[in-house]
């Protein structure tokens, strides 16, 4: 009997859709470093060279572990300053449709529920059906 492939959270699926995959993901300091990396042409697929090249990247810095991650953070990541709120979402300007502003009902989240199919692979989001 051949047992089911189990991706680990942390990781992405060997084939997968990076934007999608990093919408059901969101960046870390980790990713931000290696999107650094990346812009500077320092590529590599090995994690042992990668680790490497990080710690080339913090022992270089002329600052403190935080002050980088923080240069970082602002850099690669667009996080807003702590104490900035962030902007305001725009109002929708079409024609009113109550149907669609309606609550769920309960009938609709069940009937939902039972079209669930937990026995097969993720889908595009890399959210399991658990």
């Amino acid at each position: 009997m051949l047992q089911p492939s189990i991706t680990p959270p942390h990781r992405a699926p060997r084939s997968y859709n990076r934007a999608t995959y990093h919408r059901a993901h969101p960046p870390t300091v980790g990713i931000a470093l290696l999107e650094a990396l990346r812009s500077v042409g320092l590529q590599s697929s090995a994690k042992s060279v990668a680790r490497q090249l990080l710690q080339r990247v913090v022992r270089a810095y002329p600052g403190d572990t935080p002050s980088l991650i923080a240069d970082l953070s602002a850099k690669y990541l667009q996080l807003l300053p702590p104490g900035i709120p962030s902007p305001p979402l725009a109002c929708y300007s079409g024609a009113p449709n109550p149907k669609l502003d309606a609550e769920f009902t309960q009938a609709e989240v069940f009937a939902a529920l039972q079209k669930l199919h937990t026995t097969c692979t993720t889908g595009p989001d890399c959210i399991p059906n658990k």
